[in-house]
């Protein structure tokens, strides 16, 4: 796959979950404790935006440096549409679902199979791949904190 199509794909995912993270903090507004995580994940997620973007920027100066990543995206495309479908249902999702569905697009393996592959085939990039892979952990750590503190977590 060719750097520019990773990163572009990459892009959308990040915004799109800036954007959906944004209207839920905005939606939820009611539930002060819940906006704020949403509102928190929507900033981070912008810096993870700015991150790609910077990347994108790298590649284009320095076009010689940058060749064919071995990946495919259909994963990462699977992983948008499933962040897209979670931006539609903004105002039917009831706060709990929205929770578990943005517990489950932060564990999504996509992502963190995308990084990896970039990270491999640019060393130099590392340490910014590993930087939105720990904001990712974190996300889906403060969701699922949430999620517990309230009693929202599916009974095993």
């Amino acid at each position: 796959m060719d750097i520019f199509q990773a990163l572009h794909t990459l892009e959308k995912l990040e915004g799109t979950l800036a954007e959906t993270y944004r209207g839920l903090g905005k939606r939820l507004e009611g539930d002060p404790p819940l906006a704020a995580v949403f509102t928190r994940l929507s900033a981070e997620e912008t810096d993870h935006l700015n991150l790609v973007r910077y990347q994108l920027r790298l590649a284009r100066q320095n076009p010689g440096q940058f060749s064919d990543i071995p990946m495919d995206s259909s994963h990462l495309d699977l992983a948008t549409r499933s962040v897209e479908a979670l931006k539609t249902g903004l105002v039917t999702l009831s706060p709990r679902e929205a929770v578990a569905t943005a517990i489950r697009c932060e564990q999504s393996t996509a992502e963190a199979y995308y990084r990896t592959a970039l990270a491999k085939a640019y060393p130099g990039l590392a340490k910014l791949v590993a930087a939105m892979s720990s904001g990712c952990d974190s996300h889906a750590s403060a969701l699922l904190e949430l999620a517990t503190a309230r009693n929202w977590l599916p009974k095993a």
